[in-house]
């Protein structure tokens, strides 16, 4: 994926954007963009902030009320790579105890004084090191920045962090449709990307590329769910299809050795 505009901001008029021409953006372009951000550059689009909170309404009431109605008992959550966790922030705000995490401080400045006494985690991926296991790790729009290679082996790290009822939760919002497929390929051949200076953002996932990397990494997948209010449980023989059109994708993955069974 390429990106120019986000929030009001000219990415490409930060330091880091071509930092690595051949790698999604990295920590300290985050860095520059939130700075940016802070000092009036950009704003915040309203719109975007009500999806992020419908998110967390959506993934509460759909997958983790579940989990709790099928444990009996409220779960430990770990929320990955949260920015300024507008969505996560809901879980928060209905009793669920949510440690959030993010690469930079400056991102969580907020997330903390918004909800008080909240567990938190500071630093990059490969350096982080939580006290104790979790029942949900969430991964909201985190895993179009990774290739394959590199998913698979954060899944593996990050499954060691589950309970043995855990479950991953991973909302991609960079699914590639059927649609999408056909204009990349439209705009490569007409050689948009090189005419017009973008960032490159991160990658394009399918549906099946969740299955292919859950079984590398040891995963299995529990369910893959068409985003909706309310959820929609993707059917057996659909679910590693691509869609037609634009799509965003909730794909819960647990470990071989747990039995889930979803009641959605």
């Amino acid at each position: 994926m390429f990106q120019k505009m986000w929030h009001g901001i000219d990415l490409t008029s930060l330091p880091a954007a071509f930092s690595d021409p051949n790698k999604p953006v990295s920590a300290e372009f985050y860095e520059q963009f939130y700075a940016a951000l802070e000092a009036g550059q950009g704003k915040v689009e309203e719109h975007w902030s009500e999806a992020k909170r419908n998110l967390g309404a959506v993934i509460e009431d759909g997958i983790i009320s579940a989990w709790q109605k099928e444990h009996g008992r409220a779960p430990r959550i770990l929320a990955l790579g949260v920015g300024t966790a507008i969505a996560e922030r809901v879980w928060y705000e209905r009793g669920h105890q949510v440690t959030f995490h993010e690469c930079q401080a400056d991102s969580l400045e907020e997330v903390l004084r918004v909800c008080p006494g909240a567990d938190h985690l500071i630093g990059s991926f490969e350096d982080l090191k939580p006290d104790g296991q979790y029942d949900l790790i969430t991964m909201l729009t985190i895993d179009y920045v990774m290739n394959r290679r590199e998913f698979t082996e954060f899944l593996v790290r990050v499954a060691g962090w589950l309970t043995n009822e855990g479950q991953l939760i991973i909302y991609c919002a960079s699914t590639l449709s059927v649609r999408q497929f056909v204009a990349e390929t439209v705009k490569r051949l007409l050689g948009r990307y090189r005419k017009n200076r973008q960032v490159f953002w991160g990658y394009w996932r399918s549906p099946h590329e969740f299955f292919r990397v859950a079984n590398a990494a040891g995963l299995r997948v529990v369910d893959v769910f068409r985003f909706g209010n309310p959820l929609k449980k993707a059917g057996w023989f659909t679910r590693k299809l691509p869609p037609l059109r634009d799509t965003n994708l909730i794909v819960t993955m647990s470990s071989l050795s747990h039995r889930f069974v979803s009641r959605n």
